[in-house]
């Protein structure tokens, strides 16, 4: 859920695990230039038809000037373009779904900028994959098909048994999953650096976890 344009969260139901039901907001964004802008082309579009009314027994409301016209057209024009680009700042599940990613800390008011991924949903009926790290020193350990135990940090008790379906290098300026880094509250130590703040602190694997049971308890 990367939204397209900076702002201040407004609503944030990201919360890793949790299930959010058809039409439920997942997370929404205010963005108080977009606000501004159209607040002022309805006022402005207002005030124009509000000098039409007042002209309407003379001849110059029954001809109306292009000008006035097309000033019009541009204000409604404008008005539906900022509502349409507020409305990609609401993200809404369009079926149950299943929050598998989420930064932590972003309470109400926190400023974002725009593209700032801010977590990842999937529809509720899907099998996810998981995604881990691997050091690159300790990679010979893991196999594609090798059998594995995957623990939530949610239910630490609980072992989930899986196995590896994927395991390739990751780019030295950055990991894909921020939600796993530690500034995010992950595991993965970050080294950042100028252009790479998820650089991370020592070569590593990317590994791809698929579970037996994806429909177990506590997942």
């Amino acid at each position: 859920l990367p939204p397209p344009d900076a702002g201040r969260v407004a609503v944030n139901n990201l919360r890793r695990g949790a299930v959010i039901r058809a039409g439920e907001v997942i997370f929404a964004m205010a963005n108080d230039d977009l606000d501004a802008d159209i607040a002022q082309a309805e006022l402005a579009l207002a005030e124009a038809a509000m000098s039409l009314d007042g002209l309407s027994g003379n001849a110059a409301a029954r001809e109306r000037p292009r000008d006035s016209l097309a000033r019009e057209e541009l204000l409604k024009s404008l008005i539906a373009s900022r509502r349409a680009r507020r409305s990609m700042l609401t993200f809404r599940a369009d079926g149950d779904s299943l929050v598998l990613e989420a930064i932590p800390g972003l309470k109400p008011g926190v400023y974002l900028g725009a593209g700032t991924a801010v977590g990842r949903v999937i529809p509720r009926d899907a099998r996810p994959r998981i995604t881990t790290y691997i050091p690159e020193d300790a990679v010979n350990l893991a196999g594609v098909g090798d059998a594995v135990a995957f623990v939530s940090d949610d239910n630490p008790g609980t072992r989930h048994p899986g196995r590896i379906v994927a395991v390739s290098p990751v780019n030295s300026d950055s990991i894909e999953e921020a939600a796993l880094a530690q500034p995010h509250g992950g595991g993965m130590a970050i080294a950042p650096r100028p252009g790479a703040p998820l650089a991370p602190a020592v070569p590593v694997y990317r590994a791809e976890l698929t579970l037996d049971n994806p429909d177990a308890p506590g997942l």
